[in-house]
């Protein structure tokens, strides 16, 4: 399986921010660029922290 990806121009105002993951203190807001990070696949976020937030060492996993 070769993993493609597809190049779209999105703008700042097109980002659709959340609160960040659950395994993250509160505070971090993060919106996804392509794919689905819930699912296999490649996939790409942009994330905002708020001034002296912290990212504690975490492990992803895709295991449902």
């Amino acid at each position: 399986m070769k993993p493609t990806m597809d190049n779209k121009l999105v703008t700042p105002a097109e980002l659709q921010w959340r609160p960040g993951p659950a395994v993250l203190p509160a505070g971090i807001q993060g919106a996804v660029l392509y794919g689905d990070p819930t699912k296999d696949g490649l996939f790409s976020m942009r994330f905002k922290l708020p001034k002296g937030y912290h990212v504690p060492p975490h492990a992803l996993s895709k295991a449902g």
